[in-house]
């Protein structure tokens, strides 16, 4: 909804941990850093202390890896530190995009024709302990 240009970033699985520990930190809030995730899924209990919420994080199927170098897509006002994210500040490695298309709007377009046809469902990649 806001046009965010969109970058693909390297970052260690520690840091993909901290990010979503932020994203879940002011939860009953509802504030706006939750973050919403494509390609890994984590448990979180709203109800621990700010700082150990996430229970687990896991990509395909199998814990992070702390030190583990994982590839990244985001928004570029998260990875700029917006919504109090400073630990995406500094990734390890930037990845190059192989496409013209930067703005997260404009690759929701593209994917929604080369699909033409959407069958959401609920992945559960998100789960509240």
């Amino acid at each position: 909804p806001f046009s965010n240009k969109v970058g693909a970033f390297e970052y260690t699985g520690k840091t993909i941990v901290e990010a979503i520990e932020h994203g879940v930190s002011s939860v009953e809030k509802k504030s706006g850093r939750f973050l919403q995730v494509s390609g890994l899924k984590y448990e979180y209990k709203p109800e621990n202390k700010v700082g150990e919420r996430v229970i687990s994080v896991k990509i395909d199927g199998k814990p992070i890896i702390l030190d583990k170098v994982y590839t990244v897509a985001l928004p570029l006002y998260i990875k700029n530190g917006g919504d109090g994210f400073e630990m995406l500040k500094n990734p390890v490695g930037i990845v190059e995009i192989d496409s013209e298309k930067v703005i997260d709007s404009d690759i929701f377009i593209d994917y929604v024709k080369e699909k033409k046809e959407l069958n959401p469902k609920l992945e559960n990649r998100i789960i509240v302990k």
